[in-house]
């Protein structure tokens, strides 16, 4: 059976209800559908985050954003399903084609062209050089040599996160991040150490852009944690509507939008932080949403 019939047999339609009957079975279809999006690395991302959020929002109650997220996962597989069937149709066309000279070798056609023997001529040469190379960085040379021009290694401690502010099925919420800690999904604010010499609104903005994808503007600095490790600062945030959106999360196991209050204090990362965020939360959340 080819891959577009496979997706096609775990097809299904959006429903305006809820589209499994228990979250048992929206778990089962979802874990035959994941490994079938191996050909499109970016919506197998999506596809993952809307099992995240649905099982989160389902676990936590929320039966509309859970119902929502099944639904965009089901968007999803029949995303893919044109795309795998589409996929098909050019790979039949192209075995039509007289195979030509590239007009730019790359890589792939190289791996596709090029014989056996002379990849391994080129991995002796790469040995050769690596060998050579490591053996210079054990000589006294080198190691003086890194001494002068890195004296010393810095550890930086100080670590700000962004409390982005938004609306959640009509109702205000903060974007989160999910951490798995021992197979159990902990919410918190994006955030990760500050480089030497950046501001907080800085690694604010960095550190959201690369665990959310999301552009932030800074607001205004919430101050230090109260609790626990008190060199955490919280800078108050938004997203940037006029920056093109790219959500995805790196070294993240999700994204979440939700009001800090509904997370029980263990599903948090550090749980010694949830007061003071509550706090920060009522006292900015926008007071109406669309």
């Amino acid at each position: 059976m080819s891959l577009s019939e496979d997706l096609l047999r775990l097809r299904k339609d959006r429903v305006d209800g809820v589209p499994f009957e228990t979250l048992i079975e929206f778990e089962e279809w979802a874990d035959k559908v994941s490994p079938l999006l191996y050909f499109d690395t970016a919506l197998k991302s999506s596809f993952e985050q809307s099992i995240i959020s649905a099982k989160v929002t389902y676990r936590m109650g929320n039966k509309a954003d859970s119902t929502a997220s099944m639904n965009e996962a089901i968007g999803i597989l029949n995303q893919a399903i044109v795309i795998s069937e589409n996929a098909v149709k050019q790979e039949c066309d192209a075995q039509k084609k007289e195979l030509l000279p590239p007009e730019k070798i790359t890589i792939s056609w190289l791996l596709d062209h090029v014989e056996v023997k002379h990849w391994v001529g080129v991995a002796t040469i790469v040995a050769s050089i690596f060998t050579a190379g490591m053996a210079f960085s054990g000589a006294g040379v080198y190691k003086n040599l890194k001494a002068t021009l890195f004296p010393k290694e810095v550890n930086f401690v100080r670590a700000t996160g962004a409390l982005i502010l938004g609306c959640n099925n009509k109702k205000p919420a903060m974007l989160g991040v999910l951490h798995d800690e021992d197979g159990s999904f902990v919410f918190s604010p994006p955030a990760g150490k500050s480089k030497e010499g950046e501001s907080e609104r800085a690694t604010a903005i960095r550190e959201t852009e690369e665990e959310t994808g999301y552009t932030i503007i800074p607001l205004k600095s919430l101050g230090n944690s109260p609790k626990g490790n008190t060199n955490f600062s919280l800078v108050l945030a938004e997203v940037d509507k006029n920056k093109a959106a790219d959500p995805h999360y790196h070294e993240v196991v999700g994204l979440l939008w939700a009001n800090p209050k509904d997370i029980p204090s263990s599903g948090w990362r550090f749980p010694e932080q949830k007061e003071w965020i509550v706090e920060l939360f009522e006292e900015n959340a926008p007071r109406k949403c669309p």
